[in-house]
């Protein structure tokens, strides 16, 4: 079985001197990549996440959503009045800010539904083929464009572009400059150093969403949070290096790392940790307990890879709602059942066993998990 038990803290085991302090390092020389070219670095940060920090998979993946937005949002900052903006740029860029927000949304909705080889794959040689050919167009000191649409056709296609990299980027739950950028270079004709600036703008809102989702689905509690602010801070110092450094740098030599990068990227794409954090953040069932370890009217609180879960029964049917109650951060298998709604046992809020919703206070659900029973046994899709 993946995970039971009372489950208290999750990410309770983390040293904060010692993983504070590891994550910052590691967290810097990463931030001053990210910094220079442009993107979240969230691809080279949840190796380190998950093997040297040892984080559980989902706790990884919301603390790198939370380092990635302060990156992108520095990197933005510091980039911005290094760049000659013109209306076009910003109209390029807020409409795929928008468009982003969208898609980000749908794609961290549909991540259990995506076929993960699938979508692997589609990423994979479209990083390979423009990796490659941005370095080719580097070492030959070439531009290429493909197209440069003008009027309404442009923004149309900004905002296309924009939504589908952001759901791409939200099943994956990374920022997606990696391939945001060569878009803006080949289809929109911007220069590798303002497409960098432009895909930060719209990079914002997909972390944010990814970030703003794995908090409230539990998967950056409060200690997770400290060590990601850790790591964070890190990462901010070497986005001031990497970016201060940016006016100094040939674009070619930009375009050359950048294409260095997405192959990295791409490798990143098969390596066993990455490997392993995507297939978490596709929906699996998990076996979780017994059908007799859960009285008739009460919850079980129970912990799937760091994840709090609480286990409800009522009238013999089996609900899983995230752990945590949303107010006072109440362990909520320890609460009960009361006319189809699980009861928080500090505050007495009271959430849908059916949908989660919050009958207490509108707006503060519980994330409603699956759940079946087989042959006696309870599962829940995590």
């Amino acid at each position: 079985m993946a995970g039971s038990g009372a489950g208290g803290e999750e990410g309770a085991n983390i040293s904060l001197a010692r993983d504070g302090a590891l994550g910052a390092v590691l967290g810097a020389v990463i931030g001053a990549a990210a910094g220079l070219i442009g993107v979240g670095g969230g691809e080279f940060r949840i190796p380190v996440l998950l093997h040297v920090l040892r984080l559980p998979v989902k706790l990884a993946a919301g603390a790198n959503t939370v380092i990635g937005l302060g990156v992108v949002t520095l990197s933005l900052a510091r980039r911005w009045g290094q760049m000659r903006w013109t209306a076009d740029d910003l109209a390029v860029g807020g409409v795929m800010a928008v468009a982003s927000v969208f898609g980000a949304t749908v794609g961290a909705r549909q991540a259990h539904r995506v076929s993960s080889p699938w979508l692997r794959r589609i990423i994979s040689v479209y990083l390979i083929v423009v990796g490659a050919w941005m370095i080719f167009e580097a070492l030959a000191h070439a531009e290429t464009i493909l197209l440069r649409p003008t009027g309404p056709t442009r923004w149309a296609l900004a905002g296309l572009v924009g939504f589908a990299v952001a759901a791409a980027s939200g099943a994956l739950g990374v920022a997606g400059g990696e391939m945001r950028i060569p878009a803006l270079m080949y289809l929109f004709g911007a220069p590798v150093k303002e497409a960098g600036t432009i895909s930060l703008l719209a990079s914002i809102p997909t972390v944010a969403a990814g970030a703003f989702a794995y908090r409230r689905l539990g998967h950056i509690p409060n200690r997770v949070l400290v060590l990601a602010l850790l790591m964070g801070a890190g990462s901010l110092a070497g986005v001031l290096a990497g970016s201060a450094l940016l006016p100094d740098v040939d674009r070619h030599a930009i375009k050359a790392i950048l294409g260095g990068v997405l192959l990295l990227a791409t490798a990143g794409l098969a390596v066993p940790g990455f490997l392993e954090w995507r297939k978490a953040r596709m929906g699996r069932f998990v076996e979780v307990c017994g059908v007799d370890d859960v009285a008739e009217g009460k919850g079980l609180a129970i912990e799937v890879d760091g994840l709090g879960i609480a286990v409800f029964r009522d009238g013999g049917k089996y609900h899983a709602l995230l752990g945590r109650c949303p107010h006072a951060d109440a362990v909520m298998g320890r609460g009960w059942v009361d006319d189809g709604e699980a009861v928080c046992p500090i505050h007495q809020w009271r959430f849908k066993l059916s949908t989660g919703r919050c009958t207490t206070m509108p707006g503060r659900s519980l994330h409603k998990f699956r759940c079946k029973v087989v042959e006696g046994r309870v599962w829940v899709e995590v």
